[in-house]
């Protein structure tokens, strides 16, 4: 079976954090494959320590009484995408620089020093804009490579156990 290709709705952006000496240009672009999966690795680990603090998948996820459930196929992918980084910043804010790491392109060698410019140079707008385009460039290539890559995947390996 075919896996369709989703192209992302925003080409790539130049964003520059940090001024003089300490200025860094990044170019956020659409994740590659190994972008996913260590951005699906990230949230993995956040879900986890969420649900070791007494979270819940109701918690991450909304509820279906109350209209905030998430809906992978509607157009709540921001408010979706933006209630799963608040459950983030209060259960497991260390995570966050990573994660902009890998929403940055960053080399796993200059991690510890990107992480370090961006906790002292990163702006409120601008750590917002990052979101708004890291979302806007991936929500449906993510949406598409987990339920028709990962979860078909998953399932084979589960009927050969």
């Amino acid at each position: 079976e075919a896996v369709e290709l989703i192209e992302p709705a925003v080409t790539a952006k130049e964003v520059v954090v940090g001024v003089g000496e300490n200025k860094l240009i990044f170019i956020q672009k659409p994740l590659t494959f190994f972008g996913k999966i260590e951005f699906f690795s990230i949230a993995g680990k956040a879900v986890e320590s969420i649900l070791k603090d007494g979270g819940s998948v109701y918690d991450m996820l909304g509820s279906v009484e109350d209209g905030s459930a998430l809906d992978v196929t509607g157009g709540g992918e921001t408010d979706a995408f933006i209630r799963g980084i608040a459950l983030i910043v209060q259960h497991v804010p260390e995570i966050l620089p990573e994660l902009y790491c890998v929403i940055l392109n960053v080399s796993r060698g200059e991690r510890e020093y990107v992480k370090l410019r961006l906790e002292e140079d990163l702006q409120d707008a601008q750590g917002f804009e990052i979101l708004e385009t890291f979302v806007e460039q991936n929500w449906d290539i993510l949406t598409n490579f987990f339920t028709q890559g990962i979860l078909p995947l998953v399932q084979r390996v589960q009927k050969r156990m």
